[in-house]
């Protein structure tokens, strides 16, 4: 495999790389989407109403949003996969922990917490694929790493809604921690992290230091416009993604258990075909 990687202009490892990142990233959205599936479970024993359950995930993404640019910051200055592993253990062991909450307020903290792990991966692993890659096929390659998302989520549901239909909702929660742990450690101790910029033909320009970069993208119309829009899409389908597994048990009649397969299948056909 080095010898095919080599012959096509990869570093050694990339395809290896590849699996483990793609890997990691798919329980990512696991763990990340368990909860909507099992939210009418955690409502019935914590006795919280729609509000409640909705600011879990609005904390998860106010320290995700607040972590982001930190985590950022360090990607470019220290080694990107003692970073990677340190927060894909830190999301799993939080993720192990939630099945031994007892009150809403440690519930509320731990998912708040996830926001930090989630954080650096969702940065890092981009960039590591980048460095792996060249640019020619580079779009291929990260197109199978974000397929990960859909399937992800999809599972999040299924496996919450399935597991915690027959086993109670933290059971979904020991099920999903324990993969993405063990994939970390592959990472460890398997993966070879490649020089920074490997893939890279063209070397960056100096464009003037931090603020001046920063401030140069508010006078980049693409920039903003796509920015904007994700900012729109996710708010929209954030709403949809958390509260229509409840929707379906409170007023279609589906068990905790049919809610989680329908949400599942519907998104990892619209996710696939949409990636497609």
């Amino acid at each position: 495999m080095s010898a095919a990687a080599s012959a096509k202009g990869m570093p050694q490892g990339a395809l290896l790389a590849l699996v483990l990142l793609t890997g990691l990233n798919l329980f990512n959205y696991i763990d990340r989407f368990i909860l909507p599936g099992v939210q009418t479970l955690v409502q019935s024993e914590f006795r919280i109403n729609d509000e409640k359950i909705g600011e879990l995930t609005t904390a998860f993404f106010v320290v995700y949003m607040l972590t982001a640019p930190l985590t950022g910051w360090m990607g470019d200055r220290f080694r990107r996969k003692p970073l990677i592993v340190t927060g894909a253990l830190l999301w799993s062991a939080l993720t192990l922990t939630t099945g031994l909450v007892h009150t809403y307020r440690e519930l509320y903290i731990r998912h708040a917490l996830v926001g930090i792990g989630e954080a650096s991966f969702g940065i890092f692993a981009p960039a590591l694929i980048a460095d792996y890659f060249p640019e020619a096929a580079r779009n291929r390659f990260l197109s199978w790493f974000y397929v990960a998302i859909p399937v992800g989520a999809a599972l999040g549901y299924g496996i919450g809604g399935f597991v915690g239909g027959h086993y109670g909702w933290r059971a979904p929660f020991y099920v999903a921690a324990v993969p993405g742990a063990l994939i970390a450690l592959c990472i460890l101790f398997f993966m070879r992290e490649p020089e920074r910029g490997a893939s890279e033909r063209v070397l960056a320009a100096d464009g003037g230091g931090l603020l001046a970069n920063f401030a140069g993208l508010f006078r980049n119309p693409a920039y903003l416009a796509s920015t904007f829009g994700m900012v729109l899409f996710t708010f929209s389908m954030g709403g949809i993604s958390v509260y229509m597994p409840t929707f379906l048990v409170r007023f279609a009649g589906y068990s905790v258990s049919k809610a989680g397969l329908v949400m599942g299948g519907a998104l990892a056909f619209c996710g696939l075909v949409g990636t497609g």
